[in-house]
């Protein structure tokens, strides 16, 4: 595997995580949203193997379980994630700010 290449995307990636504890990143097949995501995260949960889509329906804190921030790839499989991480951004943000 080829070092990553610093993307211009990195600092904004870094700058929104500092300010919320989730961040969807979008754009076309295979353009690098993983590894950019692979830079900051401390865990991930890859929802495009095995049966771990499924897993994440049935229960979803499994898939949330992790040192944060966590790469939650291929998120869109598993739409009904969003608002258990929703729930679990907003009350850890509530929390850090105390």
């Amino acid at each position: 595997m080829a070092d990553y290449m610093p993307r211009i995307a990195d600092q904004e990636l870094n700058k929104r995580l500092s300010r919320t504890g989730a961040v969807v990143i979008e754009g076309p097949k295979a353009c690098g949203k993983t590894e950019t995501a692979r830079q900051l995260a401390k865990s991930e949960f890859l929802l495009d193997i095995n049966n771990n889509a499924e897993l994440a329906r049935l229960a979803p804190n499994i898939a949330l379980e992790g040192a944060t921030p966590r790469l939650l790839d291929e998120y869109q499989v598993a739409p009904s994630l969003w608002k258990f991480d929703a729930k679990l951004t907003t009350e850890a943000t509530t929390a850090s700010s105390s």
